[in-house]
């Protein structure tokens, strides 16, 4: 049997005595600035519906809102285990908040994901380079496979000592590895399609291959940004589960909020009243 995470947690604290304070200051002050700038966005967000000044169709107005609610989720729990690390008169606050920053994490990443995609449909949907059903079906299969096994692997990652840590890391990297799969599949359809539409518009260059090569090439370059970031994240994570390290671990941390906040602003910024 491995060590018990409260065992983990207990050397970690014993090996960042002397960082412990500055780094757990810093990222808690990082998670509240991001979680600050994503109300913002919801803000702006509710205000370019309600003014009508939006010019999409809106179908992924509610996945968009509801992405910014969990980076805003992730943020607020993320502070509120950073704050609370190894603190052990509330340790069972710290366990609360680093279960459901985990959950809100995984939900986080899903939700992008989903979102991004529909954009790339939507785009298309009227034009002659619309995706197939095919394509969209093996999509969503994959994704399903992706969302059974992230969910796995968070529920064991923030699950009791009840579950081996070696367990749990194997569950976990499989899980990330799987989503870094998916990820690798949605650049690849961005690409692919902006290929297309370039190729296109080289061919047959009128109003329409203009707008959707303006559509495509901000999406794009937006979807890149914020993937890239996601794949970065998830790099680290992987690495944090074979090795241990207080710098590591603040590292992660910061990654994990820089990620999360551009997630929230790039798909904000792919919203056609953007334009």
């Amino acid at each position: 049997m491995g060590r018990s995470t409260t065992e983990e947690i207990w050397e970690y604290c014993q090996d960042a005595r002397e960082w412990i304070i500055p780094y757990k200051l810093i990222n808690a002050g990082l998670f509240i600035v991001g979680c600050i700038l994503i109300v913002v966005v919801i803000g702006m967000f509710i205000h370019a519906k309600l003014c009508g000044t939006m010019k999409s169709r809106n179908k992924l107005y509610l996945p968009g809102l509801f992405l910014f609610f969990s980076c805003v989720s992730y943020m607020c729990c993320m502070a509120t285990t950073r704050l609370t690390l190894c603190n052990y008169d509330i340790e069972h606050v710290y366990r609360v908040a680093a279960n459901f920053a985990t959950q809100s994490y995984v939900l986080n990443y899903f939700v992008l994901i989903a979102l991004l995609f529909g954009r790339l449909v939507t785009i298309f949907e009227d034009s002659a380079m619309k995706m197939t059903r095919r394509g969209i079906f093996s999509f969503w299969a994959f994704y399903i496979l992706t969302i059974c096994s992230g969910a796995f692997g968070a529920w064991l990652y923030g699950s009791t000592n009840s579950v081996p840590p070696r367990i749990t890391r194997i569950v976990v990297m499989f899980s990330l590895l799987l989503m870094l799969l998916l990820i690798a599949v949605l650049v690849y359809a961005f690409c692919y399609k902006l290929l297309v539409v370039y190729r296109q518009n080289a061919l047959e260059n009128n109003q329409t291959n203009a707008r959707l090569r303006k559509a495509i090439t901000k999406t794009s370059v937006l979807a890149m940004i914020s993937l890239s970031l996601s794949t970065f994240s998830f790099t680290a994570i992987i690495v944090q589960t074979f090795v241990k390290s207080v710098h590591l671990n603040f590292f992660f941390a910061v990654t994990g909020c820089i990620d999360s906040a551009s997630n929230g602003v790039c798909v904000f910024l792919t919203y056609s009243h953007f334009d």
